[in-house]
């Protein structure tokens, strides 16, 4: 079975150290042909909240289930696309930036087959947030691209695929994982954003490489 299938631990509902906080100053509205995203300060003392060796205890965050996003969905939708479809989170985070983090036991990758780390859904009704996926303090992806479309790029799947050069950070013992969620000036020009379903959760998958000429 050619197909993408999740691995190793059960991460989509597994307790992560989270810590939430809100930007400083307040972002104003882009022109809505272009897509930046929000400038993000981290508090003093978390510069390097992703290292291997971050105390997150030390430092005053909180442990939490998959999946974290906002208690209700804020935005008013139009007649003809209905109520909020959004499923509500297992662990309410109401800041405009959220930092996930957590050590995991997982099995050696296996020669044959690909894998990837999935970032689903956001923390706010808005798909198009940016995220950073971390692996052991090393940066494996990032997107600060957005999403302007309603139809054709929600769905799509997102994080970051876990390349040759990232392989060995997988077989030599525990692996941290960190992943941050900041917020992203993606309005379309009638001020509506791209509708989200799901609340932010994190997870790894694996598909078996199929044989060559299949």
């Amino acid at each position: 079975d050619y197909d993408w299938h999740p691995f190793g631990s059960p991460m989509k509902d597994a307790a992560w150290d989270y810590f939430g906080f809100n930007l400083p100053i307040a972002q104003p509205d882009p022109d809505p042909k272009v897509i930046p995203a929000v400038s993000v300060t981290y508090p003093a003392g978390m510069e390097k909240w992703f290292a291997r060796n971050f105390d997150a205890k030390q430092a005053g965050w909180k442990s939490g289930v998959g999946s974290f996003g906002v208690k209700q969905d804020p935005i008013s939708y139009p007649e003809w696309f209905g109520p909020s479809k959004r499923i509500p989170p297992k662990t309410v985070c109401e800041s405009d930036v959220l930092l996930l983090r957590q050590t995991f036991n997982l099995p050696p990758l296996k020669a044959g087959y690909r894998y990837r780390i999935r970032v689903n859904g956001s923390v706010h009704a808005n798909p198009g947030e940016g995220y950073s996926i971390f692996v052991n303090g090393k940066l494996l992806a990032e997107s600060k691209a957005g999403v302007v479309a309603w139809r054709r790029e929600g769905g799509k799947p997102r994080g970051g695929h876990i390349w040759d050069d990232f392989r060995d950070e997988f077989n030599l013992g525990p692996v941290t994982i960190a992943v941050s969620n900041f917020p992203m000036n993606n309005k379309k020009s009638d001020g509506l954003l791209p509708a989200s379903r799901d609340a932010l959760s994190v997870w790894i998958e694996e598909m078996q490489l199929p044989p060559l000429g299949e």
